[in-house]
């Protein structure tokens, strides 16, 4: 997840893109990405569509509320066997502070059969359509990256899962412009 200096939430995942550059690492039939994230019908080597993807974005919404991932156990097998069968706590019992429509709508995504998810983005957006965002949330946020170019931790904040050290920001050296 990236923050703008406008508070701007954007999400970004540069796992595999990375792994592309290592001679050998993209196989056929070889399941790629981050186990804590997949989909079990991923990881079972299934059918996977857009409902995969939304499974992959409720662990991470699910994560950045309670402060850890729904599904995780000692090692990766046990981490998709949790995941395929749905054992977790309820995301209301994680994080309390959770609004009752926010944590369905987070919930609805966590399904272990495809078929029960949102059929698409636009059905988990249209969920969270009466669900007003906390005041001033963009402007708070904000003001926490452009304090964070200055120091070498981001401080706590009500809603944000932890403190992880961010690294300072250098701004870019200009080009020349070609006239």
């Amino acid at each position: 997840m990236l923050l703008s200096n406008a508070g701007e939430i954007k999400l970004a995942d540069f796992g595999i893109a990375k792994a592309t550059n290592l001679p050998g690492s993209i196989q056929s039939g070889a399941l790629k990405g981050k186990v804590p994230y997949m989909a079990p019908e991923y990881a079972l080597g299934r059918e996977c569509s857009a409902r995969s993807d939304l499974f992959s974005l409720g662990v991470l919404l699910y994560e950045c509320l309670a402060g850890y991932r729904p599904f995780d156990g000692e090692n990766d097998l046990q981490t998709l066997e949790r995941a395929r069968s749905g054992r977790r706590r309820r995301l209301r019992e994680a994080s309390p502070a959770t609004p009752a429509v926010l944590a369905h709508a987070i919930e609805s995504l966590l399904a272990p059969k495809p078929e029960v998810r949102p059929r698409h983005a636009a059905a988990f957006l249209e969920m969270l359509s009466n669900i007003p965002p906390p005041p001033l949330a963009q402007r708070k946020l904000g003001a926490l990256v452009r304090s964070a170019k200055t120091r070498e931790t981001i401080p706590s904040m009500p809603g944000l899962a932890s403190t992880r050290a961010a690294p300072t920001l250098r701004p870019r050296k200009r080009l020349p412009s070609r006239r």
